[in-house]
């Protein structure tokens, strides 16, 4: 059974392996998913989540898994960026369980949540275009737009949802 599930301790491992599957596949970053988790390990790409609790759930935040029975496929969250702006963060699915609905099915709970929070808008960013043009497309469906980069960071572009 498929289900969406708050992030427990036991799934950080599986969600930092999706997350690194996927930007093997998009990016070919390292030989294999395990050296590629080892390395985002070592440089601090990973400490949100390895501080989750204080990064997202003790801070106005909340991080979702996809579950497939106890395999985690899927990741997403929104992140505290000031009263009324959050971010939407780590939208990552395995290949296999995309075009099905699960993506627009996370991406709607963390809106909801992000909503009944009280913020207002819901930013995000995408690191390189080019290569995740099916995100951008996503995200566009689900009506985000281009707005200038909000922070410093290697992203290249940045978009924006309006929720009242």
């Amino acid at each position: 059974m498929i289900e969406i599930k708050l992030l427990q301790p036991q799934h950080i491992n599986a969600a930092k392996r999706v997350m690194a599957e996927v930007c093997n596949e998009i990016w070919k970053l390292k030989p294999t998913v395990e050296e590629l988790v080892q390395a985002f390990n070592e440089v601090g790409e990973f400490a949100d989540l390895d501080n989750v609790q204080a990064a997202y759930f003790d801070n106005g935040g909340i991080f979702l898994v996809l579950a497939d029975d106890e395999k985690i496929v899927g990741t997403g969250g929104i992140k505290r960026l000031d009263e009324a702006v959050c971010e939407l963060k780590r939208m990552w699915i395995l290949r296999d369980y995309r075009a099905h609905g699960w993506g627009v099915k996370i991406a709607h709970e963390l809106l909801q949540f992000a909503q009944h929070c009280g913020y207002q808008k819901v930013r995000l960013e995408v690191y390189e275009p080019p290569r995740q043009e099916r995100a951008i497309a996503f995200y566009q469906a689900l009506g985000f737009y281009e707005i200038p980069l909000y922070r410093n960071s290697p992203a290249l572009l940045a978009m924006e949802k309006r929720l009242k």
